[in-house]
């Protein structure tokens, strides 16, 4: 298990190196990152708890309602939420952090498809992620050398933005009836802020990495649909 001190020096100076990425047991790892993960989740609780007391009411979470809706659908949720969506958004925010062909145009390419997904239909989406990611991997094999000089260059910059914008992805999940609760978001998302961050160092600091990622992913999805329930 890496030391804090690791980390906090990862946040100030996010950096790459592959001939040192650690070796280590992918299930204790992610049950020691999921720990770590769990009391910022309590931390964030009980301060949410204080305000909601002392000062004004926390915006309501969809997910729960989301949760209330598919009660009678528990398995179906449970895949959907706790295996498949954390799988996704560690392919998207994290498996592109360490540049190599197959990773961009697998991340690009269903980023791509997410976005335009509303608009198509569910087979045009299917084919569309198939060209898109053809035609990335190629463009990634034949401007290899540029890509990966702009990853070793901003590195930095892609962890922070790929935290803060997993972070700022779930700010959906909430419904704010009053304008002073948008002044609540950095408390609501400190959560996914810190897994963010946390998760992208655990990407760059192992071999197995991105593995750890979804495992700690899933924990953290199955403990909260576990707890609605």
């Amino acid at each position: 298990m890496f030391k804090f001190s690791e980390f906090l020096h990862f946040l100030q100076h996010p950096d790459f190196n592959p001939l040192k990425r650690g070796k280590t047991n992918i299930f204790t790892t992610s049950i020691g990152v999921y720990l770590l993960l769990l009391m910022t989740i309590i931390l964030a609780n009980v301060i949410k708890t204080l305000f909601s007391k002392l000062f004004f009411n926390v915006p309501l979470n969809e997910v729960t309602l989301f949760s209330e809706s598919l009660k009678d659908h528990y398995w179906r949720f449970f895949i959907l939420v706790a295996i498949l969506v954390p799988i996704i958004e560690e392919i998207i925010f994290r498996l592109c952090l360490v540049f190599n062909p197959v990773y961009f145009a697998i991340s690009f390419s269903i980023i791509i498809t997410l976005l335009t997904y509303n608009f198509i239909s569910f087979m045009l989406a299917m084919v569309s992620l198939i060209l898109l990611f053809f035609i990335l991997y190629y463009i990634a094999v034949n401007y290899k050398i540029f890509l990966n000089r702009f990853w070793s260059k901003y590195l930095g910059y892609l962890v922070y933005f790929s935290s803060v914008s997993f972070g700022l992805l779930h700010v959906g999940n909430y419904q704010f009836v009053k304008d002073y609760q948008f002044l609540m978001i950095p408390l609501l998302i400190f959560p996914q802020l810190a897994m963010g961050f946390l998760l992208s160092f655990v990407r760059l600091y192992y071999k197995s990495g991105i593995l750890i990622c979804i495992l700690v992913h899933i924990f953290m999805n199955a403990m909260t649909i576990t707890h609605f329930f």
